[in-house]
Protein backbone atom coordinates (compact mmCIF):
# COMPACT_ATOMS: atom_id res chain seq x y z
CA UNK A 1 0.00 0.00 0.00
CA UNK A 2 1.52 3.53 -1.04
CA UNK A 3 1.37 5.92 1.25
CA UNK A 4 0.41 9.93 0.67
CA UNK A 5 1.90 13.06 0.93
CA UNK A 6 -0.83 16.02 0.77
CA UNK A 7 -2.90 13.63 -0.99
CA UNK A 8 -0.06 12.88 -3.80
CA UNK A 9 2.48 9.75 -4.57
CA UNK A 10 5.39 9.91 -1.87
CA UNK A 11 7.71 10.76 -4.79
CA UNK A 12 6.97 14.49 -3.90
CA UNK A 13 7.92 14.47 -0.95
CA UNK A 14 11.00 15.66 0.95
CA UNK A 15 11.55 16.55 4.49
CA UNK A 16 10.26 19.94 4.11
CA UNK A 17 6.76 18.91 3.18
CA UNK A 18 4.22 19.54 5.49
CA UNK A 19 2.21 16.64 7.40
CA UNK A 20 -0.88 16.10 9.27
CA UNK A 21 -1.22 13.57 11.88
CA UNK A 22 -4.45 12.87 13.74
CA UNK A 23 -5.87 16.81 12.63
CA UNK A 24 -2.48 18.50 13.90
CA UNK A 25 -0.67 20.22 11.09
CA UNK A 26 3.44 19.85 11.35
CA UNK A 27 5.48 22.52 9.06
CA UNK A 28 7.77 19.50 8.08
CA UNK A 29 8.33 15.93 8.52
CA UNK A 30 11.70 16.19 10.72
CA UNK A 31 11.05 15.32 14.32
CA UNK A 32 13.30 15.00 17.36
CA UNK A 33 13.01 12.13 19.38
CA UNK A 34 13.38 11.87 23.40
CA UNK A 35 17.07 11.03 23.66
CA UNK A 36 18.96 14.56 23.50
CA UNK A 37 17.22 15.78 26.92
CA UNK A 38 16.76 12.73 28.93
CA UNK A 39 20.43 13.00 30.26
CA UNK A 40 19.45 16.51 31.64
CA UNK A 41 17.59 16.98 34.75
CA UNK A 42 13.81 18.28 33.75
CA UNK A 43 13.97 20.93 36.28
CA UNK A 44 17.58 22.35 34.74
CA UNK A 45 17.68 25.11 32.56
CA UNK A 46 19.93 23.42 29.92
CA UNK A 47 17.16 21.04 28.89
CA UNK A 48 14.83 23.83 28.28
CA UNK A 49 17.94 25.42 26.24
CA UNK A 50 18.21 22.26 23.99
CA UNK A 51 14.63 21.91 23.78
CA UNK A 52 14.74 25.78 22.69
CA UNK A 53 17.20 25.31 20.40
CA UNK A 54 15.88 22.10 18.61
CA UNK A 55 12.87 23.36 18.19
CA UNK A 56 14.16 26.71 16.14
CA UNK A 57 15.14 25.14 12.99
CA UNK A 58 13.00 22.82 10.71
CA UNK A 59 12.10 20.25 13.53
CA UNK A 60 8.01 19.54 13.21
CA UNK A 61 8.16 17.68 16.59
CA UNK A 62 9.84 17.32 19.44
CA UNK A 63 9.01 14.22 21.78
CA UNK A 64 9.53 14.42 25.81
CA UNK A 65 9.13 11.13 27.54
CA UNK A 66 7.17 11.59 30.58
CA UNK A 67 6.78 8.70 33.71
CA UNK A 68 2.96 8.32 34.15
CA UNK A 69 4.09 8.39 37.87
CA UNK A 70 7.29 9.05 40.25
CA UNK A 71 8.20 5.20 40.10
CA UNK A 72 8.05 4.94 36.27
CA UNK A 73 10.70 7.22 36.16
CA UNK A 74 13.81 5.94 34.31
CA UNK A 75 15.82 9.00 33.46
CA UNK A 76 16.70 12.71 34.72
CA UNK A 77 14.84 13.95 31.73
CA UNK A 78 11.37 12.35 32.29
CA UNK A 79 8.92 15.17 34.21
CA UNK A 80 6.23 13.34 36.66
CA UNK A 81 3.17 13.67 34.99
CA UNK A 82 1.82 13.18 38.85
CA UNK A 83 3.60 15.99 40.30
CA UNK A 84 2.47 19.55 40.41
CA UNK A 85 5.79 20.89 39.51
CA UNK A 86 6.31 18.98 36.64
CA UNK A 87 2.99 19.57 34.81
CA UNK A 88 3.73 23.03 34.93
CA UNK A 89 7.16 22.97 33.75
CA UNK A 90 5.40 20.85 30.82
CA UNK A 91 2.95 23.49 30.05
CA UNK A 92 5.61 25.86 30.01
CA UNK A 93 7.24 23.80 27.40
CA UNK A 94 4.39 23.29 25.94
CA UNK A 95 3.95 26.94 24.60
CA UNK A 96 7.26 27.73 24.22
CA UNK A 97 8.10 25.31 21.72
CA UNK A 98 4.28 25.87 19.87
CA UNK A 99 5.77 29.74 19.76
CA UNK A 100 8.56 28.38 18.04
CA UNK A 101 6.44 26.93 15.39
CA UNK A 102 6.81 22.88 16.52
CA UNK A 103 4.73 20.75 18.59
CA UNK A 104 6.05 19.02 21.54
CA UNK A 105 4.87 15.64 21.88
CA UNK A 106 4.03 14.67 25.59
CA UNK A 107 5.10 10.43 25.67
CA UNK A 108 3.99 8.20 28.26
CA UNK A 109 5.63 5.79 29.47
CA UNK A 110 6.51 4.02 32.72
CA UNK A 111 9.96 2.16 32.80
CA UNK A 112 9.15 -1.11 33.83
CA UNK A 113 12.79 -3.10 33.94
CA UNK A 114 14.43 0.20 32.77
CA UNK A 115 13.92 1.23 36.31
CA UNK A 116 16.53 -0.32 37.56
CA UNK A 117 19.34 1.58 35.52
CA UNK A 118 18.51 4.86 37.34
CA UNK A 119 16.08 4.36 40.41
CA UNK A 120 17.12 3.00 44.18
CA UNK A 121 13.56 0.85 44.11
CA UNK A 122 13.15 -2.11 42.98
CA UNK A 123 12.11 -2.30 38.87
CA UNK A 124 8.37 -3.77 37.53
CA UNK A 125 7.92 -6.19 35.17
CA UNK A 126 5.60 -9.27 34.15
CA UNK A 127 7.51 -11.50 35.26
CA UNK A 128 10.90 -11.84 37.68
CA UNK A 129 13.44 -11.96 35.02
CA UNK A 130 16.03 -10.26 35.54
CA UNK A 131 17.37 -7.59 33.53
CA UNK A 132 20.76 -8.13 31.04
CA UNK A 133 21.55 -4.12 31.51
CA UNK A 134 21.05 -3.09 35.13
CA UNK A 135 21.41 -6.71 36.39
CA UNK A 136 18.18 -5.94 38.58
CA UNK A 137 15.75 -8.66 38.83
CA UNK A 138 12.02 -6.50 38.61
CA UNK A 139 9.24 -7.51 41.17
CA UNK A 140 6.26 -9.11 39.00
CA UNK A 141 3.28 -7.29 38.57
CA UNK A 142 0.29 -8.95 39.78
CA UNK A 143 -3.34 -8.32 38.01
CA UNK A 144 -5.05 -5.99 40.22
CA UNK A 145 -1.43 -3.93 40.26
CA UNK A 146 -1.46 -3.69 36.50
CA UNK A 147 -4.97 -2.18 36.42
CA UNK A 148 -4.37 0.46 38.42
CA UNK A 149 -0.93 1.08 36.05
CA UNK A 150 -3.61 1.25 33.17
CA UNK A 151 -5.83 3.86 35.60
CA UNK A 152 -2.60 5.71 36.01
CA UNK A 153 -1.90 6.24 31.79
CA UNK A 154 -5.42 7.28 31.23
CA UNK A 155 -4.86 10.07 34.21
CA UNK A 156 -1.32 10.91 33.06
CA UNK A 157 -2.82 11.72 29.03
CA UNK A 158 -5.56 13.67 30.90
CA UNK A 159 -2.74 15.58 32.75
CA UNK A 160 -0.76 16.08 29.27
CA UNK A 161 -3.96 17.41 27.81
CA UNK A 162 -4.07 19.98 30.42
CA UNK A 163 -1.11 21.04 30.22
CA UNK A 164 -1.82 21.95 26.81
CA UNK A 165 -0.59 19.20 24.90
CA UNK A 166 -2.11 18.35 21.19
CA UNK A 167 -0.61 15.04 20.22
CA UNK A 168 0.26 12.03 22.54
CA UNK A 169 2.85 9.33 22.97
CA UNK A 170 3.12 6.35 23.94
CA UNK A 171 6.18 4.24 24.54
CA UNK A 172 5.74 0.43 23.33
CA UNK A 173 9.97 0.38 22.88
CA UNK A 174 12.99 0.42 24.88
CA UNK A 175 12.42 -1.84 27.19
CA UNK A 176 9.85 -0.05 28.87
CA UNK A 177 6.69 -1.33 31.02
CA UNK A 178 4.64 -1.83 27.96
CA UNK A 179 7.41 -3.45 25.75
CA UNK A 180 8.44 -5.99 28.86
CA UNK A 181 4.94 -7.36 28.28
CA UNK A 182 5.58 -7.51 24.56
CA UNK A 183 8.60 -9.35 24.64
CA UNK A 184 9.11 -12.58 25.28
CA UNK A 185 12.70 -11.85 27.19
CA UNK A 186 10.72 -10.10 29.89
CA UNK A 187 7.95 -12.17 30.21
CA UNK A 188 5.53 -10.78 27.52
CA UNK A 189 3.48 -12.52 25.03
CA UNK A 190 2.82 -10.53 21.92
CA UNK A 191 2.12 -14.05 19.86
CA UNK A 192 0.28 -16.06 21.87
CA UNK A 193 -1.89 -13.33 23.07
CA UNK A 194 -2.15 -9.91 21.17
CA UNK A 195 -5.23 -8.88 22.26
CA UNK A 196 -4.17 -9.07 25.90
CA UNK A 197 -1.45 -6.65 25.31
CA UNK A 198 -1.53 -3.30 28.23
CA UNK A 199 -0.75 -1.53 25.33
CA UNK A 200 -3.47 -1.66 23.66
CA UNK A 201 -5.95 -1.29 26.09
CA UNK A 202 -4.03 2.08 26.61
CA UNK A 203 -4.29 2.76 23.83
CA UNK A 204 -7.55 2.06 23.51
CA UNK A 205 -7.96 4.82 26.28
CA UNK A 206 -5.44 7.65 25.24
CA UNK A 207 -6.49 7.67 21.67
CA UNK A 208 -9.87 8.84 22.87
CA UNK A 209 -8.19 11.95 24.52
CA UNK A 210 -5.97 13.06 22.12
CA UNK A 211 -4.33 11.82 18.62
CA UNK A 212 -1.49 9.25 19.27
CA UNK A 213 1.70 8.56 18.49
CA UNK A 214 2.93 5.01 19.53
CA UNK A 215 6.45 4.16 19.61
CA UNK A 216 6.74 0.40 18.70
CA UNK A 217 9.79 -1.89 18.69
CA UNK A 218 9.11 -3.75 15.89
CA UNK A 219 11.56 -6.65 16.44
CA UNK A 220 14.20 -7.78 19.57
CA UNK A 221 16.96 -8.54 17.75
CA UNK A 222 17.76 -11.11 20.26
CA UNK A 223 17.13 -15.06 20.08
CA UNK A 224 13.83 -16.14 21.62
CA UNK A 225 12.89 -12.27 21.83
CA UNK A 226 9.88 -10.65 19.78
CA UNK A 227 9.60 -11.50 15.98
CA UNK A 228 9.03 -9.08 13.15
CA UNK A 229 5.76 -11.08 12.91
CA UNK A 230 4.86 -10.69 15.89
CA UNK A 231 5.94 -7.45 16.04
CA UNK A 232 3.61 -6.18 12.65
CA UNK A 233 0.55 -8.05 14.47
CA UNK A 234 1.03 -5.61 17.05
CA UNK A 235 1.48 -2.59 14.81
CA UNK A 236 -1.96 -3.75 13.08
CA UNK A 237 -3.78 -4.35 16.54
CA UNK A 238 -2.25 -0.82 17.48
CA UNK A 239 -3.98 0.87 14.45
CA UNK A 240 -7.28 -0.59 15.45
CA UNK A 241 -6.81 0.46 18.96
CA UNK A 242 -6.83 4.19 17.49
CA UNK A 243 -3.16 4.82 17.06
CA UNK A 244 -2.70 7.82 14.47
CA UNK A 245 1.06 7.03 13.67
CA UNK A 246 3.57 4.66 14.76
CA UNK A 247 7.32 5.40 15.36
CA UNK A 248 9.46 1.74 14.68
CA UNK A 249 12.32 1.11 15.68
CA UNK A 250 14.44 -2.52 15.85
CA UNK A 251 16.03 -3.43 18.94
CA UNK A 252 16.05 -4.61 22.00
CA UNK A 253 17.81 -2.13 24.97
CA UNK A 254 19.67 -5.22 25.87
CA UNK A 255 20.76 -5.89 22.05
CA UNK A 256 21.72 -2.01 21.87
CA UNK A 257 23.55 -1.91 25.28
CA UNK A 258 25.53 -4.96 23.30
CA UNK A 259 25.73 -3.06 20.19
CA UNK A 260 26.94 0.48 21.55
CA UNK A 261 29.43 -1.34 23.38
CA UNK A 262 31.02 -3.51 20.39
CA UNK A 263 29.92 -1.56 17.12
CA UNK A 264 32.61 1.01 15.78
CA UNK A 265 31.52 4.35 14.41
CA UNK A 266 31.97 2.72 10.67
CA UNK A 267 29.73 -0.16 10.62
CA UNK A 268 26.65 2.43 10.72
CA UNK A 269 24.90 2.33 7.35
CA UNK A 270 22.49 5.17 7.09
CA UNK A 271 18.80 4.02 6.48
CA UNK A 272 19.41 0.69 8.14
CA UNK A 273 15.65 1.13 10.40
CA UNK A 274 14.04 1.65 6.67
CA UNK A 275 12.86 -1.91 6.26
CA UNK A 276 10.63 -1.33 9.07
CA UNK A 277 9.02 1.48 7.62
CA UNK A 278 8.51 -1.09 4.36
CA UNK A 279 7.16 -3.84 6.64
CA UNK A 280 4.63 -1.40 8.03
CA UNK A 281 3.28 0.61 4.95
CA UNK A 282 2.33 -2.69 3.26
CA UNK A 283 -0.49 -3.03 5.32
CA UNK A 284 -1.52 0.04 7.12
CA UNK A 285 -2.57 3.02 5.83
CA UNK A 286 -0.99 5.68 8.19
CA UNK A 287 1.35 8.05 8.83
CA UNK A 288 4.86 5.71 9.86
CA UNK A 289 8.36 7.48 11.13
CA UNK A 290 10.96 5.46 11.35
CA UNK A 291 13.91 6.01 13.91
CA UNK A 292 17.72 4.55 13.99
CA UNK A 293 21.07 5.12 11.55
CA UNK A 294 19.00 8.43 9.68
CA UNK A 295 21.52 11.00 9.03
CA UNK A 296 21.38 13.07 5.85
CA UNK A 297 19.01 14.85 3.93
CA UNK A 298 19.84 13.21 1.13
CA UNK A 299 19.19 9.89 2.46
CA UNK A 300 15.86 10.79 4.17
CA UNK A 301 14.43 12.35 0.85
CA UNK A 302 15.48 9.23 -0.42
CA UNK A 303 13.45 7.21 1.67
CA UNK A 304 10.50 9.38 1.50
CA UNK A 305 10.77 8.91 -1.93
CA UNK A 306 10.85 5.17 -1.77
CA UNK A 307 7.64 5.31 0.08
CA UNK A 308 9.67 3.79 3.64
CA UNK A 309 8.52 5.95 5.84
CA UNK A 310 6.14 9.35 6.01
CA UNK A 311 8.46 11.29 8.60
CA UNK A 312 12.03 11.02 10.00
CA UNK A 313 12.78 10.34 13.62
CA UNK A 314 16.70 11.52 14.91
CA UNK A 315 17.96 11.21 18.37
CA UNK A 316 21.81 10.71 18.59
CA UNK A 317 22.54 13.42 15.59
CA UNK A 318 20.90 15.80 17.88
CA UNK A 319 22.34 15.11 21.31
CA UNK A 320 25.20 16.61 19.89
CA UNK A 321 24.21 19.35 17.28
CA UNK A 322 20.96 20.70 18.39
CA UNK A 323 20.60 22.89 15.28
CA UNK A 324 20.76 20.23 13.03
CA UNK A 325 16.92 21.13 12.03
CA UNK A 326 18.83 24.07 9.97
CA UNK A 327 21.47 22.00 8.72
CA UNK A 328 18.66 19.83 7.68
CA UNK A 329 17.19 22.57 5.86
CA UNK A 330 20.30 22.29 3.27
CA UNK A 331 20.05 19.50 0.70
CA UNK A 332 23.71 18.53 1.02
CA UNK A 333 23.00 18.71 5.34
CA UNK A 334 24.10 16.07 7.53
CA UNK A 335 24.69 15.18 11.13
CA UNK A 336 28.16 14.39 12.39
CA UNK A 337 27.15 11.92 15.02
CA UNK A 338 28.99 8.40 14.79
CA UNK A 339 26.38 6.59 17.12
CA UNK A 340 28.36 5.96 20.05
CA UNK A 341 25.65 6.61 22.81
CA UNK A 342 28.10 8.05 25.15
CA UNK A 343 25.54 11.40 24.91
CA UNK A 344 22.60 9.66 25.99
CA UNK A 345 23.60 7.79 29.12
CA UNK A 346 22.20 9.05 31.99
CA UNK A 347 23.90 8.84 35.28
CA UNK A 348 22.47 6.16 37.82
CA UNK A 349 22.57 8.77 40.50
CA UNK A 350 21.43 6.76 43.04
CA UNK A 351 24.40 4.77 42.49
CA UNK A 352 26.74 7.51 42.93
CA UNK A 353 25.27 8.25 46.57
Amino acid sequence: MVATCGGNDTRTCNLTTELTIGGVALRSRLWCGRAPWLALDWSDGRQQQAILAVAAGLTAALVVRAAIRADGRSAPGEPCLDRSADLQLLAQRIAEVRASGAELVVELTHGGPRCGDFAPQRPLGPAALRDQVSGRTPRAIDSAELEMLISDFAAAGRAAQAAGARLLGLEVANGSLLHAYLSPLTGGAAASQPAQLPALRVTTILAAQLPLVVALCLEDQIAGGLTPTAGIATAQALVQAGASALVVSSGHRWARHLSDQQRPPAALVEGRAARLGHWVKRTLLLPVGVVGGLRSRAGIDALLAAGALDFAVLERPFACQPDLGRQLAALDGRSACISGAACLRPVPTWRAR
